[in-house]
C-alpha cells in the first residue's frame, strides 16, 4: 500500500510552528564569509539518535506552477517499544516540519541503531526514486541494508523498505562519480560483527562484499569529488590522543582495485591530510566523522573530540579541503570554515553531511524555485540529539554569509532574500516566504485571481493568506498583496 504524506492544509499549519531557530541546543558558528542557520526538527517523544542525512525536493504545495520543497531526509530512532525500538526514515521540512515516514523497521527484535541515508543519484526507469538506508544492532553479526523506493515528487512511498543485503558495519554509502567505472555504490563499514575489525570501504557484488579500501580504525564516512577520486577519513582511537587524517586516493587507483579485486591501503594513499587540532591549547586530536562533495569537487569533512577525562564530545568542527585540480598535485590541507557551539550539559557530536546546490558554498547565491536546477549553495550538518534528552534534534545549514534584507538570514537560506522575514513562514511550502508570496493559487502569477481568493479568506485565521503571519487575515495582508501586484514568480 502507498504511504502518503499528511495532507496539505495540514502541514501548512504545522509548518509555522517547527521553524528555523538560531543555536537552538546544538549549533554553527561560521568563520568569516560563512554563517551558519539552524533548524530545530519536529522530532518525536521517545527519540535520542539520528543517523544519515540527505536533501532532497518534494512536491508539497499544489498548483500548477507549484515549486517543490527542500526537504531533509533522516534515518533515525523509530518508535520505542519496551526496550527496544525501530529504525525510521523520515522526512522533514526546510523548516523543520515532519512530512512523511518512508520506512520503520527492526529485523532483529532487539537492540538497533540507525546509520545512513542517501538516494541513489540516477531515477528508475519510471522517474521513481530509491533511497538506501542502514542499521546496526546489538546482536552478533547485526546489520543491514535496506531500501525504500519512493514516487519522484518524494510524496509517497511506492514500494515499502525491504532488505538488499547484510552487513555488520554499515557506516555510509556513497556513489562513484568516476564516469569509466559507472555510478555504483561503495559501503563503508566491516564484514564481520568483530569490534576490532579494521573499518573498510567496500562495493557489494556478486552477492558478496569486496574490500576497496582498507581504511583502519573505526567507523566514518567517505566522499568522492567530482572526478571521481575517493577522500576517506580516519578515526584510529577513541580518545583525543591520536593525529587523524583524510586520505586521497586517485579515481585511478579506485577504478583498479574494483576490476582487479585488490585492495588499498593506507600506504597507497596519493595525500595523507591531517586534521587541524582542536580545543583552547589545540591539543585535541579530531576524528573525522564524515565528509562531502560539492558540484565543484572541494570536499567538507565534519571533526570531532571524544569522551575522556578532560574532553568531550562538545568539541567539533567544519573543514574544507579544496577541489584537487591536478592529480599530481593534491591538496595536503584542509581549512575550518565551522566550529559547534553547543549546551555543556547536553553534549554531542556534529555529523551527518548533505550538501544542496550549484557550485561551491564560498559561491553564496539564493534560490530560485523557479529555475531548472538548484541554485545557491547550502551544506548541511546533522547535531544528533544530545544523548539522553530525546532531543531536540539540530540540523544546521552553512552557506555564504551575505544577507541583502539583513533579517539574520543569509540568502543561499532565506525564503525571502530580498523582503525582511526573519520567522521565514512558509505556509504552504512553496519555496517563497509569506511575507513576499501573494501567488496563492501557485500559478506563476500574483494577480486578480489571488486578490480574490484573499477576499474570501478575510477575517479568518487561515495561514496561507495571512501575509504578515500575525494570525489573521485582514487589511494588513490586503495592503502587502496590493504593494506587489501584479506580479510573476519568483518572488522575493
Amino acid at each position: 500500500m502507498k504511504q502518503k504524506a499528511i495532507p496539505r492544509m495540514i502541514l501548512a499549519a504545522l509548518s509555522c510552528v517547527f521553524l528555523f531557530s538560531s543555536h537552538a541546543v546544538a549549533g554553527l558558528t561560521g568563520e568569516t564569509n560563512y554563517d551558519a542557520y539552524d533548524s530545530t526538527m519536529a522530532t518525536m517523544s521517545g527519540k535520542s539518535y539520528s543517523g544519515g542525512i540527505d536533501i532532497v525536493y518534494s512536491q508539497q504545495a499544489t498548483g500548477t506552477a507549484a515549486a517543490k520543497t527542500r526537504s531533509i531526509l533522516k534515518c533515525e530512532d523509530g518508535t520505542w517499544v519496551g526496550s527496544n525500538k525501530s529504525v525510521q526514515v523520515n522526512m522533514y521540512s526546510y523548516l523543520g516540519g515532519h512530512l512523511l515516514t518512508l520506512a520503520d523497521v527492526n529485523p532483529y527484535g532487539s537492540g538497533i541503531y540507525c546509520q545512513a541515508v542517501k538516494v541513489d543519484p540516477t531515477p528508475l526507469a519510471n522517474g521513481n526514486r530509491t533511497v538506501w538506508f542502514s542499521m546496526s544492532g546489538n546482536g552478533a553479526g547485526d546489520g543491514d541494508w535496506y531500501s525504500v523506493v519512493v514516487d519522484e515528487d518524494f510524496t509517497s512511498v511506492e514500494v515499502a523498505a525491504a532488505s538488499e543485503f547484510s552487513q555488520p558495519g554499515c557506516w555510509e554509502v556513497e556513489w562513484s562519480t568516476d564516469t569509466t567505472l559507472g555510478s555504483i555504490p561503495f559501503f563503508a563499514g566491516k564484514e564481520t560483527n568483530a569490534w576490532t575489525e579494521p573499518h573498510a570501504i567496500y562495493i557489494h557484488s556478486g552477492g558478496s562484499l569486496q574490500k576497496v579500501v582498507d581504511v583502519g580504525g573505526y567507523s566514518c564516512g567517505f566522499a568522492f569529488d567530482d572526478e571521481g577520486n575517493l577522500y576517506t577519513g580516519t578515526y584510529t582511537s577513541s580518545g583525543p590522543t591520536d593525529r587523524q587524517y583524510v586520505r586521497l586516493y586517485s579515481a585511478a587507483q579506485v577504478r583498479n582495485a574494483v576490476t582487479n579485486s585488490t585492495t588499498l591501503t593506507a600506504s597507497d594513499a596519493i595525500s595523507t591530510i591531517p586534521i587541524p587540532a582542536g580545543g583552547n591549547s589545540a591539543d585535541t586530536y579530531l576524528g573525522a566523522n564524515d565528509l562531502e562533495r560539492d558540484p565543484d569537487g572541494n570536499i567538507y569533512v565534519t571533526a570531532n573530540g571524544s569522551w575522556n577525562a578532560n574532553f568531550n564530545s562538545d568539541l567539533g568542527f567544519v573543514f574544507r579541503i579544496d577541489a584537487c585540480t591536478d592529480i599530481n598535485n593534491p591538496p595536503t590541507s584542509m581549512t575550518k570554515i565551522a566550529s559547534g557551539s553547543f549546551d555543556s550539559t547536553k553534549t554531542d557530536w556534529q555529523k551527518s553531511l548533505a550538501y544542496d546546490g550549484a557550485s561551491n558554498l564560498a559561491a553564496g547565491g539564493h534560490y530560485n524555485p523557479t529555475s531548472s536546477s538548484m541554485t545557491g549553495n547550502r551544506l548541511y550538518v546533522d547535531q544528533d540529539f544530545a544523548w539522553g534528552s530525546g532531543g531536540p534534534d539540530v540540523v544546521s545549514g552553512l552557506g555564504d554569509d551575505a544577507n541583502s534584507d539583513s533579517d539574520s538570514i543569509p540568502d543561499c537560506f532565506d525564503n525571502a532574500y530580498l523582503t525582511t522575514n526573519a520567522n521565514q513562514i512558509d505556509a504552504d511550502l512553496d519555496m517563497y516566504g509569506n511575507m513576499a508570496d501573494g501567488d496563492f493559487n501557485n500559478d506563476g502569477y500574483w494577480n486578480a485571481a489571488d486578490n480574490f481568493m484573499l477576499s474570501l479568506f478575510k477575517n479568518t485565521s487561515n495561514p496561507v493568506y495571512d501575509m504578515n503571519s500575525d494570525g489573521t487575515v485582514d487589511a494588513a495582508d490586503q495592503t502587502l498583496f496590493d504593494a506587489k501586484t501584479p506580479s510573476q514568480a519568483p518572488y522575493y
